[in-house]
């Protein structure tokens, strides 16, 4: 701890990421980002570690360009509770130099990331007790850079806006592999530890609903949405019957754009021509109905809101069918 403290104490640039391990621990964290002016990065399974509210906190943006040359440029990277995977960076050679690594697992300090100096430990105590060694404060080192913005990042945004405010902020949200959650990641903001389910590590198409379903068991009145594709959905569009059953009031937000789009736009990317990406999707509002679920195919963002706020109140869950057209419309 003592030599941790010492080498944040030196750093000119330094900086944290925060991982699934590190999100009962965001207290002490912020206490040392304040201390260091350090900007405070999360992996996608520790959105809600640090708040998206505060002027330090940058979210997930380790899949940004800009955001891996100032991390390689960092003489101290504070990286917590997190595997420093390829699946958080999006690239397979990328490495990280000056790391101090915080972690359960020993192994995780020499992949593929080596620590300059590992502390096996746990993240809320590890950090508390660097915290206690850091009394002074500094001003911000580095300013938040920008995400660079796809059109289809910027039309998603307009969608994933009208979520955000029609959802409490306590909302556990479970999301799916789809494009919206995968622009979500990077825009969607999380304010609490525990609200944001995302299956990064085995991209597990399906996982959803029964997840949102699984946590609205455990977490009683507390709010509980998914998020899902068109396809994804079909893997376990059946536990429609389990929240039917046991009168789940769970919104559940499918975003249809008729194809495995990620896929097939990675294919176009890459000279390949598109292939099973573009099947026949069934009729979502049937398909509900079919089980006794509300439906709601809202045309505009306006009826969107209404959607997902009545959703929140319904004797069941609501499927809610998203399209592109609710933007222009």
């Amino acid at each position: 701890i003592a030599a941790a403290t010492q080498m944040l104490r030196a750093a000119r640039t330094p900086m944290l990421i925060l991982g699934g391990g590190a999100l009962a621990a965001g207290d002490a964290a912020l206490r040392i980002a304040e201390a260091l002016g350090a900007p405070v990065l999360t992996t996608t399974a520790g959105k809600g570690a640090f708040p998206d509210t505060h002027p330090l906190c940058w979210g997930y943006r380790l899949a940004q360009p800009n955001v891996q040359a100032l991390l390689q440029t960092s003489d101290c990277v504070l990286a917590v509770g997190t595997e420093l995977s390829e699946t958080d960076f999006w690239a397979s050679s990328y490495r990280l130099n000056n790391v101090l690594r915080i972690d359960l697992d020993p192994a995780a300090m020499v992949r593929p990331h080596e620590a300059r100096l590992a502390i096996t430990a746990d993240a809320a105590g590890a950090l508390a007790a660097i915290a206690a060694q850091l009394p002074e404060k500094r001003t911000l080192q580095l300013s938040r850079p920008e995400i660079a913005s796809t059109p289809q990042h910027i039309h998603l945004a307009k969608i994933l806006n009208v979520i955000r405010d029609s959802l409490p902020e306590e909302t556990i949200i479970a999301a799916d592999m789809t494009q919206i959650a995968y622009a979500a990641n990077e825009i969607f903001p999380v304010y609490r530890p525990r609200t944001w389910l995302y299956p990064v590590g085995f991209g597990t198409l399906g996982f959803a609903l029964p997840a949102a379903i699984g946590a609205k068991f455990g977490v009683g009145t507390t709010p509980v949405a998914a998020i899902a594709g068109d396809y994804g959905f079909q893997y376990t569009s059946n536990e429609l019957g389990t929240a039917v059953e046991h009168r789940l009031p769970l919104p559940i937000l499918l975003w249809n754009n008729d194809a495995l789009g990620q896929i097939r736009d990675d294919m176009i990317c890459n000279g390949i021509q598109p292939n099973a990406v573009t099947l026949r999707n069934p009729d979502f509002q049937a398909l509900a109905r079919a089980y006794g679920c509300g439906a709601e195919r809202p045309g505009d963002l306006r009826a969107l809101a209404k959607a997902i706020r009545s959703a929140l109140k319904a004797n069941g869950p609501t499927l809610i069918e998203m399209t592109s057209a609710m933007v222009d419309a």
